[in-house]
């Protein structure tokens, strides 16, 4: 499994970091003649979806982005769930 965890909000740095301990490195730097991808988009649109979930915290109850497309050129979520908590109230 090729995964790395981290808590959020995690900076950009951090995120470089673990980017950079996985296999997928090497598909991200340009494998077999193809360009590079936008891995610089990658680590942004990761640490606003980090930023998001801590800013969110306990209303929290699921965030699920898989996959998400890395180009040349940009990163795109491309298919995201977002599940808050019921919000829980008591009648007195």
């Amino acid at each position: 499994d090729d995964a790395a965890a981290l808590p959020a909000p995690a900076p950009a740095w951090e995120i470089e970091d673990a980017l950079a301990g996985l296999k997928l490195r090497r598909l991200l730097a340009g494998m077999r003649g193809r360009r590079p991808a936008a891995t610089g988009r990658l680590v942004e649109t990761v640490a606003r979806l980090s930023l998001l979930a801590f800013e969110l915290g306990d209303s929290l109850a699921e965030l699920d982005v898989n996959p998400v497309l890395v180009t040349e050129d940009e990163a795109i979520a491309l298919d995201v769930l977002v599940v808050g908590k019921a919000a829980r109230c008591r009648l007195a």
